[in-house]
């Protein structure tokens, strides 16, 4: 009966590959499930949005994204189990994009395989860290989306989906403008698959151009002039190193050097589905992977959007997630440089899955763990809302915090709890923005990141005027955790 009931029903094996997706996204990125706090970026912009305007919008250089934070302030706000949910549902949406995007270009299978791969790839996992990453992860949907469209637009020649592909172009470059040069790689894909409609892609030149007078005549604030030596650099040093040098190198140690710490029963569920995803990866991939044959044309299409969609970022730096749309032409070139590996290919292929598996829940973790940290301070402000009301001034230690939680194999003098093991926690603006939304506090906060010398009663620090103690609030280590610390939060016993 099961038999006829499932050759009834004929479930595509799209089907079984967007399950699978979603499947193991989550359980890359998501295990434990929790995001208990926002990142410092979201608080500062929570604190903004309580004074913007309609002039705001009119004159920010990305009026989309001010336009969705805004909603996003209004409706997720500081709940942060809402604010979870959304970055997860906008993971998949970037995810789902790419595998329509792949599924135009290689077989149903192999763009499954690529997805896997872009989900595995460790240089850009910070888009799955807090909500401020779900606005990101948007805006890089539409720009795949726009390619799409353009796509299914060449091969089956209706106007709907060029008027699709051209709306998506619009809204993102007005979201998030790192893929702006996004006319180039359609120019690209037309002129290898299809020549005669090379002529369309100037019509992407109309919201290009919009965006640009916008930007110089709308626009308030002026703009940067920006040294060649800069973009060189950023293009031929800064952008290889999230790839093959120092920060995806430093991505992976920390990562699997957190991975072991991950706490019960978490560590033992996750070890539990990886023995599992394994001995399944390897019957599957035995049996039904194959890859491709070089095709000239794919490679090409997958170099020009990698180096295409990193123009943009290069004008000014480029940090891991400005990479997650050039990221989407690397994976396209990963099936092709395994099958020029002679030996044992499919199991380096399993065997590198899985390490960058183990990659991505030990970065999950971390991620974990510094909202942990953020969440406790802000807890902490919360509770003492009434003494911070009463003080003279609030006093943040960052310093203090720095020097009592471990966080980096690297130097402190710069990052001070700033990231924690690679992945953001503290920020100046954000610990101010925290004591704004939770206490309206209109005295002075002062952001230390150096330590504090007391002397008769006085407050050195930071090259600050002393400041008498008394009538001060003090927010450091000790007075959050009182030395209970346990994975970023307050340890009951």
């Amino acid at each position: 009966t099961a038999s006829v009931l499932s050759s009834a029903i004929k479930i595509p094996s799209h089907f079984y590959i967007i399950f699978f997706i979603i499947l193991f996204n989550f359980i890359s990125h998501f295990l434990p499930p929790e995001r208990p706090a926002l990142s410092p970026d979201e608080y500062g912009e929570l604190s903004a949005t309580h004074s913007r305007s309609i002039h705001d919008f009119l004159t920010s250089h990305r009026p989309m994204r001010s336009l969705f934070l805004t909603l996003q302030e209004t409706y997720i706000n500081l709940n942060t189990t809402k604010g979870f949910i959304y970055i997860i549902l906008s993971s998949y949406l970037f995810l789902f994009s790419i595998y329509l995007l792949m599924a135009q270009i290689f077989n149903q299978l192999l763009a499954g395989l690529i997805t896997v791969f872009y989900i595995l790839l460790p240089n850009k996992l910070d888009l799955y860290h807090t909500l401020i990453y779900a606005n990101i992860n948007v805006a890089y949907a539409l720009y795949v989306l726009s390619f799409y469209f353009f796509i299914v637009f060449t091969k089956k020649h209706k106007l709907f989906y060029f008027l699709l592909s051209i709306f998506s172009y619009s809204i993102a470059i007005f979201w998030y403008e790192v893929g702006f040069f996004l006319p180039l790689i359609l120019g690209a894909y037309a002129f290898l698959y299809n020549k005669p409609k090379v002529k369309f892609v100037i019509y992407f030149l109309i919201p290009a151009a919009l965006f640009l007078l916008f930007q110089f005549t709308v626009m308030e604030g002026g703009h940067n002039v920006v040294s060649i030596s800069t973009v060189l650099y950023n293009f031929f040093i800064m952008f290889p190193n999230h790839y093959m040098g120092r920060y995806i190198i430093r991505a992976i140690v920390y990562a699997l050097y957190r991975f072991p710490t991950i706490e019960m029963p978490w560590i033992g569920i996750i070890t539990l589905i990886n023995i599992a995803l394994f001995y399944f990866s390897v019957s599957f991939v035995s049996k039904k992977v194959e890859f491709p044959s070089i095709d000239k044309r794919q490679i090409i299409l997958a170099i020009t959007i990698m180096f295409v969609f990193i123009l943009p970022s290069s004008l000014y730096i480029i940090e891991s997630r400005h990479t997650g749309l050039a990221s989407v032409g690397f994976v396209m070139l990963l099936p092709f440089c395994f099958s020029r590996i002679r030996f044992h290919a499919k199991k380096v292929l399993i065997a590198s899955c899985f390490v960058m598996l183990m990659v991505c829940q030990g970065t999950a973790w971390n991620q974990v763990v510094a909202c942990r940290i953020v969440a406790s301070v802000f807890q902490h402000i919360k509770n003492h809302k009434n003494e911070i009301l009463s003080s003279r001034a609030v006093i943040i230690d960052q310093y203090d915090f720095s020097r009592s939680i471990p966080y980096t194999f690297g130097e402190k003098q710069m990052n001070m709890l700033d990231n924690y093991w690679g992945m953001q926690a503290f920020a100046p603006w954000g610990l101010y923005a925290m004591v704004k939304i939770a206490t309206r506090y209109d005295k002075p906060i002062y952001i230390v990141r150096s330590k504090i010398e007391e002397v008769n009663g006085q407050l050195k620090f930071d090259k600050q005027p002393a400041l008498k103690k008394e009538g001060i609030f003090m927010i450091n280590y000790h007075t959050v955790y009182k030395g209970t610390f346990k994975n970023g939060r307050v340890a009951k016993y």
